[in-house]
């Protein structure tokens, strides 16, 4: 192939490169109308305050959890705002199903200041991968993204990338699942004040690493 073709076959391939990366969406709640759209409570103390969804649990071992997605979501990114007040846990529950089958991811602040990724089967809580993260503090908004591709899962806090794990163990009842946002009091602390915001779940059209400058020159050579 001539070099100026080349060269313009392969702007042109760049040019869409963002289109082939693209997410398409399958959920979005922001809260903004002042209702909960898609979510089903599981316990008491849901509610939307201030554009947040917001839960708060007294007691030792008590959690709340409000439901929200399709029980066939497979390979999907979660993406979401959380800001804790007096607990140490932040905690998203994904691939849920029947409240004994999922995983969570568990942000957890002073004095761990780590991340926790488990697995629940019939009931029986495993933790598979922990991560320190540094500082995490209380009282403030974090960004959290969680990253599922197949049994890959991928843990991004604040824009960073905190923890990946394969899970080699997984049964095929945990391939798919719906999604809970928690409010958990226990431990430690008793008390549980958290809220949640901009809650995005997408699907992947095209793995962005599968284009990339590399891959589309490499069609060319």
């Amino acid at each position: 192939m001539p070099h100026r073709q080349r060269f313009f076959l392969i702007a042109a391939c760049l040019l869409i490169l963002p289109l082939l990366a693209a997410a398409s969406v399958l959920f979005f709640e922001d809260f903004e109308d002042g209702t909960a759209d898609g979510f089903t409570p599981i316990g008491p103390g849901w509610a939307v305050v201030d554009g947040a969804y917001q839960c708060e649990t007294t007691g030792f071992e008590v959690y709340s959890s409000a439901v929200f997605g399709n029980p066939l979501w497979q390979d999907v990114a979660i993406s979401f705002d959380i800001r804790s007040e007096d607990a140490t846990s932040h905690l998203l529950r994904f691939r849920v199903n029947d409240f004994e089958d999922f995983y969570d991811i568990n942000l957890r602040s002073a004095p761990w200041n780590d991340v926790v990724l488990s697995r629940t089967l019939n009931t029986q809580r495993q933790v598979i991968a922990q991560v320190p993260t540094g500082p995490f503090a209380n009282g403030t908004w974090h960004q959290v993204q969680v990253v599922c591709e197949g049994y890959q899962f991928h843990v991004l806090l604040d824009g960073v990338l905190v923890l990946s794990h394969h899970d080699e163990l997984a049964p095929e009842r945990l391939r798919s699942g719906q999604c809970a946002v928690v409010s958990y009091s226990g431990g430690v602390v008793e008390h549980q004040l958290v809220a949640y915001d901009n809650v995005v779940v997408e699907v992947q059209v095209v793995r962005t690493a599968a284009v990339s400058w590399s891959n589309v020159k490499s069609l060319f050579d």
